[in-house]
């Protein structure tokens, strides 16, 4: 090393720096990349926050213009935030928005803005409601009396009332949170949002009713309307009584000074839908008149040959009732044995006596239910053998003489099908012990009655014919699981247990091999049509609170002795249920409410 080199490397002060040369290879073009990115996403941000705060500015002058003003834009509420930071409650309806509203309006002299805003709050939870009844609860309730309105009636005449009066509106919200809590397998008893509401509209309720003259007349019977699907939703039977009363009297003097009006029927369809569901509750008798006679008529008017001991000797029946049943036992026997002018003529005769013997049975009012269902279902026996022989005398017009199919009703008019079917459904199959004799006349007489019906023409008593089936099928426990897809010959739908239950000692006589394969199709329609409707979400909505009711088994394979009664639950299916958290209600009582309604699918 020279020596100038190392005075160059000991002098103190060399400055030691190393220089590095620099070409296009040790540039890193992506670190530039990411710079111009984010300068450009600031730049970017910053034009957008300029673009939004002139935004907000051009829509506060032009609602000042007008006199509204926005929600967002409003001085805040302080004790409204102090009481929810306080309380922490699930709901942000504590307080009422609307009073905090119309003091901000005073202070600035600003309206609220007509198209984003609800009588009572504009909270997230009401504005879920309100999107909850319009396109869930409301779809959901429309049924045939809709569409024969040619509109859907909860959304084009209670909703436009709602919107203008505060009680509806709370009622509404109130309703469609009862079925949306109980939609999801909840108590609605213990959500405070539908407390909430409904204490609001309860109070202006008690305060709209002690006035003596009403400024809307339909929002006050629509509030009680809701306040009875609240009511009835939640089990509180002595509140839906209440309530009922209360919108029997007003809707009958809103009726009575506006007839005919859309808004009128439209009541006169709720009316009737809960008066048949108070029926149903009371078991009322519709067959019974004010005029109504307790003389049956003498069992000598039948034939001599029909006189001996009772067919079913183990089942309460009045003389009167069972002189018909032997009559009609005979009828079997004659088609059986023989078939030919002489037998046809006794027989159309003996039809004809019963049937007008039964339209006087069942205009009494003192009947026990085992008599009532039985002739219901005595009288539907004989109109189907008429049809049957109708049918016969266009196959044989030569051979049998017009007049021998007469009508039945001689001087007797015949009750209506559909109070009949009512007065049947409302009896609750009750009466009828576990005994096996009792239980083959109940599945004789709900099979016989519900095929009838269902062979109708009108819609309506195809329906009442449809709930007969399904409350039997509920009453032996049928699974409708064990249908054509699981075992396609043995059994369909629980047809072959009593079709060898019917053909016993017990109802042989009235056993018509006639009939047999019509009363076959008719409950194998009728439980796949069940089976359809749950599958397709008809108990989702609206359905009752579960709750622990008294009932009895009638011949169920549990091993309990006769006449056991245990505390359980009436189902809402007839087969294993796919979702083991779904409430378990009265799927009778609730099927007559929507037939009642005109709410149920057609048929």
């Amino acid at each position: 090393m020279s020596p100038g080199g190392r005075s160059r490397n000991q002098s103190p002060r060399s400055p030691g720096h190393i220089f590095i040369e620099q070409t296009v290879e040790n540039i890193h073009q992506g670190n530039s990349r990411v710079v111009s990115s984010h300068a450009r996403k600031f730049q970017l941000a910053g034009k957008r926050r300029q673009q939004r705060s002139s935004a907000m500015e051009r829509a506060a002058h032009a609602r000042s213009l007008v006199g509204w003003q926005s929600r967002s834009a409003s001085p805040k509420n302080v004790l409204e935030e102090t009481t929810l930071a306080r309380s922490k409650s699930t709901t942000d309806d504590a307080l009422d928005p609307a009073m905090s509203l119309i003091n901000v309006s005073i202070n600035i002299g600003l309206r609220a803005d007509p198209f984003n805003s609800f009588p009572s709050s504009n909270s997230k939870s009401v504005m879920d409601m309100v999107d909850y009844h319009i396109h869930v609860w409301s779809p959901h309730k429309a049924g045939n009396f809709d569409d024969l309105m040619g509109y859907n009636t909860q959304l084009e005449l209670c909703w436009p009332l709602a919107l203008q009066d505060e009680m509806l509106f709370d009622a509404t919200l109130a309703v469609s949170r009862t079925a949306c809590v109980l939609s999801q397998h909840k108590d609605p008893s213990e959500d405070q949002l539908m407390l909430y509401h409904r204490g609001l509209a309860m109070t202006a309720l008690r305060r709209r009713v002690s006035l003596e003259t009403q400024k809307s007349l339909e929002a006050l019977i629509f509030c009680i309307g809701r306040m009875i699907s609240i009511a009835y939703m939640s089990s509180e039977f002595e509140a839906f009584i209440a309530h009922f009363e209360a919108f029997r009297t007003v809707c009958a003097r809103y009726i009575e000074a506006n007839p005919n009006t859309d808004t009128s029927l439209t009541i006169q369809n709720r009316l009737d839908s809960w008066t048949a569901l108070h029926a149903y509750r009371t078991g009322r008798n519709l067959l019974c008149g004010s005029e109504a006679t307790t003389s049956f008529g003498s069992p000598q008017e039948l034939a001599p040959h029909q006189q001996g001991r009772s067919v079913l000797p183990t089942l309460p029946l009045s003389p009167a009732l069972d002189s018909v049943l032997r009559s009609l036992d005979t009828v079997s026997l004659i088609y059986q044995s023989s078939w030919d002018f002489r037998s046809q003529s006794i027989v159309l005769s003996n039809l004809q006596t019963s049937t007008s013997q039964l339209a006087r049975i069942l205009a009494s009012p003192d009947m026990s239910p085992i008599e009532l269902q039985f002739s219901c279902a005595l009288l539907a026996y004989c109109l189907q053998l008429y049809g049957m022989y109708q049918a016969l005398q266009d196959q044989q017009q030569s051979l049998v003489p017009a007049e021998v199919f007469a009508e039945p009703a001689a001087g007797d008019a015949l009750p209506a099908l559909s109070k009949m079917g009512d007065t049947f459904l409302y009896q609750k199959l009750e009466g009828f012990s576990t005994s096996p004799t009792h239980r083959t006349c109940l599945t004789w007489c709900a099979l016989v009655l519900g095929s009838f019906l269902s062979q109708q023409f009108d819609h309506h008593l195809r329906g009442k014919g449809h709930i007969i089936h399904v409350s039997l099928a509920m009453r032996l426990n049928v699974n409708v699981n064990n249908g054509p897809a699981h075992n396609p010959v043995a059994n369909e739908y629980g047809w072959s247990g009593i079709e060898s239950e019917l053909e016993g000692a017990t109802m042989s006589g009235m056993w018509f091999s006639g009939l047999v394969q019509e009363w076959r199709n008719d409950w194998v329609n009728s439980m796949r049509r069940q089976q359809g409707w749950e599958s397709h979400g008809l108990f989702k909505i609206g359905v009752p609170k579960a709750v622990q009711v008294k009932w009895e088994r009638a011949g169920s394979g549990s091993g309990r002795g006769r006449g056991h009664t245990e505390r359980g639950r009436r189902t809402t299916r007839l087969h294993e249920r796919e979702d083991e958290n779904s409430p378990d209600v009265d799927v009778i009582e609730y099927l007559v409410l929507r037939d009642a309604r005109d709410s149920l699918p057609r048929i």
